[in-house]
């Protein structure tokens, strides 16, 4: 399901119940409107979380599984993108990987100090703050219900 900045068109349906009362001249005319107004908020949506995939692949894939891209991939150790999502405060972990261990050995963020001087055993790569973000939209897409 599409998510539109923060809720799914399922979640908009089931909020908008009471337009099903309408007539039904009404009720098209109410849906073509809220449609007409959200289409662009999920292309932007969609188009943030394709460029979030090809960050996630371009940095994070080499150790995570970060979906059905590189599903058999990864390092064992390292958990996926699926299964970090599950977890409560995944949002802030996504935001914040690259002080936690071992991201700030070879993630370097633009006005942020190294975390140590130690050799990074991976190329070392120079991630920006709204790259974070759209990497952490990606992720968001990958929640699930169960």
């Amino acid at each position: 399901m599409t998510k539109i900045i923060g809720f799914s068109l399922s979640t908009l349906s089931k909020s908008l119940k009471f337009i099903d009362s309408w007539s039904l001249f009404d009720r098209h005319r109410a849906w073509a409107i809220i449609l007409i107004f959200c289409m662009p908020f999920t292309a932007f949506a969609d188009s943030q979380i394709e460029r979030g995939f090809e960050l996630a692949r371009q940095y994070c894939s080499r150790c995570h599984v970060i979906g059905d891209y590189n599903r058999m991939g990864g390092i064992g150790n390292s958990p996926s993108f699926a299964w970090m999502v599950k977890s409560v405060d995944w949002r802030e972990r996504f935001q914040t990987f690259y002080a936690r261990r071992p991201h700030p050995v070879f993630v370097r963020v633009s006005g942020y100090a190294r975390w140590s001087n130690v050799e990074p055993y991976y190329p070392p790569f120079e991630i920006l703050l709204s790259e974070i973000d759209l990497i952490t939209e990606y992720a968001g897409s990958l929640e699930t219900t169960d």
